[in-house]
């Protein structure tokens, strides 16, 4: 029988590309989909509540309205179908992060669509997939900052301006401001130039470690 499967993304292409690549690689039926977390809460449930099986929910961090992983703390605690995590943010810092919230499994968006297909049957069948590298502990500097803080951290470190911040996380300016402001005071930086040359940095390290091993393989 085809696993039923729920997307939940903001961006209706990346949607569009998950649901030809999991439906074309894993034979799955794409039962549901929604751009921010109410929403996919509210259908999941109204698929239970009809008898409708949700075996797998694949969902991204960043969303339309609410955060990716708040949804995956939900499921669990109304023990909903299982989640994996798929997202462009990096995993040395949100795949724990992902994991401690119940999630079954974590992937960056840059992975081809054999590993996805290959980590939606491992959850499928019980299992979670977590790279090697993925670390015990967050990385240093930031285990302060909760799962928003992070989200505006990163997105600065992508060069997003407060108001591109705003747009794609559902904000007004003023709160990403404020969430500015306190990831300063966190992380012991005196100005708002100074946090975004430091997230830029972060962002620029986090991605040499990721293409490390890929170099290492055709330098041999």
């Amino acid at each position: 029988m085809a696993p039923a499967i729920f997307l939940v993304d903001d961006h209706s292409l990346t949607r569009a590309g998950l649901r030809l690549a999991l439906a074309t690689g894993l034979g799955a039926r794409i039962c549901g989909e929604a751009s921010g977390a109410e929403e996919a809460y509210a259908g999941i449930e109204r698929l239970r509540h009809a008898g409708q099986t949700v075996d797998l929910v694949v969902v991204d961090v960043t969303l339309a309205c609410g955060n990716g992983l708040d949804l995956v703390r939900r499921l669990c605690e109304s023990q909903g179908p299982p989640a994996l995590v798929v997202s462009m943010h990096p995993p040395e810092v949100y795949a724990s992060r992902a994991r401690e919230a119940g999630a079954r499994g974590f992937l960056s968006k840059s992975l081809d669509d054999e590993g996805l297909i290959a980590a939606a049957r491992t959850v499928l069948a019980g299992r979670t997939v977590f790279g090697p590298d993925v670390p015990s502990v967050p990385c240093e500097g930031i285990e302060g900052l909760s799962d928003r803080e992070l989200e505006v951290f990163c997105l600065l470190g992508r060069g997003y301006a407060p108001r591109h911040i705003a747009d794609a996380l559902d904000l007004s300016v003023s709160t990403v401001e404020a969430y500015r402001q306190r990831i300063r005071w966190k992380l012991g930086i005196s100005s708002a130039p100074l946090l975004t040359r430091h997230a830029v940095a972060w962002t620029l390290e986090q991605e040499r470690a990721q293409r490390a091993p890929l170099d290492a393989e055709h330098a041999a």
